[in-house]
């Protein structure tokens, strides 16, 4: 199953921080914005590229219904104090 990806282009930016005397690059601080506009186009345009190749592997329906055979069921915590109030999480 080889192919060609076509991922998204990522903007670096030219920012530089000075951490005591040594200049540290992170030309992808903007991706850290995750409600942004450009972040979000961003993801939606990596999603298509990710999820185009895993929407191709035969098996990935049987692993997916496994995990949820395994992982969905009744759960219930023990309760936890938050301020003044007792809560109890559980699912059905």
């Amino acid at each position: 199953m080889t192919k060609d990806f076509n991922y998204p282009i990522t903007k670096k930016t030219g920012l530089t921080d000075d951490y005591h005397g040594n200049l540290v690059a992170d030309p992808y601080r903007w991706l850290e914005d995750v409600d942004s506009a450009e972040t979000l186009e961003w993801i939606k345009k990596q999603n298509e590229v990710t999820f185009s190749f895993l929407g191709q592997i035969p098996a990935r329906d049987l692993f997916r219904n496994r995990l949820i055979e395994l992982w969905d069921f009744p759960k219930a915590y023990a309760p936890q104090k938050h301020g003044n109030q007792y809560f109890q999480m559980r699912n059905s």
